[in-house]
């Protein structure tokens, strides 16, 4: 019988080391302590986008998850109608729009140049007010199309 506690002890003692073994493998030391995460470790922002809780802040006139995508700001085509008659509108060949006179409308557009055409609808039947326009747009400006 004392064989039996003695093994039974000694058995106990053994799982206590080993428990003991165990948690203090598991503790931190102040001497190597584990660093906060950052989530931004693993984030790379692009075209001078800044990382802020692992998402990005892209800068002006780009955007997409990493600030990959390069997107201008539009500018402005203002169209307007100074006569009584109806025209169509035509912007780089097709047709926008038919302007009744006296209105106008504005187009957000990418920057670049267009060619607005306007042909009178009513009016002379035979010989309507066709006229042609070039106009530059750039990023936030208005460019402006009177007509006839």
């Amino acid at each position: 019988m004392k064989k039996t506690k003695s093994i039974f002890l000694s058995a106990i003692i053994m799982i206590a080391v080993t428990f003991a073994v165990i948690i203090s493998s598991c503790t931190k030391s102040e001497d190597n302590p584990t660093p906060p995460y950052d989530p931004c470790a693993s984030v790379t922002c692009l075209n001078g986008g800044t990382c802020s809780g692992g998402i990005c802040n892209c800068a002006s006139g780009y955007s997409g998850s990493r600030c990959e995508t390069y997107t201008p700001k539009k500018g402005y085509l203002h169209i307007e109608n100074l006569s009584t008659n109806p025209y169509n509108v035509y912007v780089n060949g097709s047709l926008w729009i038919t302007l009744d006179g006296g209105y106008h409308i504005d187009y957000a557009v990418m920057p670049g140049t267009y060619t607005v055409r306007v042909i009178q609808q009513s009016g002379y039947i035979s010989y309507p007010t066709d006229k042609t326009y070039t106009k530059t747009v750039s990023s936030l400006s208005i460019s402006n199309v009177l007509f006839p």
